[in-house]
């Protein structure tokens, strides 16, 4: 159910170009983004983490590539923008943007409430729910039983 979902989200960014004007009027600055400004401010950090709401990586490299293909404009603006480093600001700015502006027109939400279910993440069903507990108790016996059997130096 959640990959259908998510299968509209991409067909709508990559196939429908739903978000272009969006991204690109970001890539302009004639758009305020809270993702840009973050970006901006933590560029410098250089933090190395990426929240990802699409879990398909099919999905996902379709929705990237994409907009990889947007970041070829040569406008000075939209250079000075990504700062020269344009996969950190795919997967920083313009992948959250493409994303809440998805969710926000094919789920007819307001962009805030939008952006609420993307910072939620992905809702899990009851028995996705199981399968990571169950995962996550085996990894802990096999880790424990690691720590025992430990070999002599």
């Amino acid at each position: 159910s959640r990959n259908k979902s998510n299968a509209k989200l991409v067909n709508f960014i990559v196939m429908k170009r739903g978000t272009e004007k969006h991204l690109k009027d970001i890539l302009k600055r004639k758009k305020s983004s809270r993702w840009y400004d973050e970006y901006k401010n933590r560029h410098r950090r250089r933090m190395a983490w990426v929240d990802l709401y699409l879990e398909d990586d099919e999905q996902l490299d379709l929705v990237v590539n994409y907009l990889l293909s947007l970041c070829n404009d040569k406008s000075r603006t939209a250079q000075d923008v990504m700062d020269g480093d344009k996969t950190r600001f795919v997967l920083d700015v313009l992948l959250p943007e493409a994303i809440i502006s998805a969710i926000s027109c094919v789920e007819e939400l307001s962009y805030a409430k939008a952006e609420e279910k993307y910072l939620a993440g992905p809702v899990l069903t009851r028995r996705e729910k199981e399968e990571f507990e169950h995962q996550l108790a085996e990894e802990c016996k096999a880790r424990a039983l690691q720590n025992r059997v430990k070999p002599s130096s």
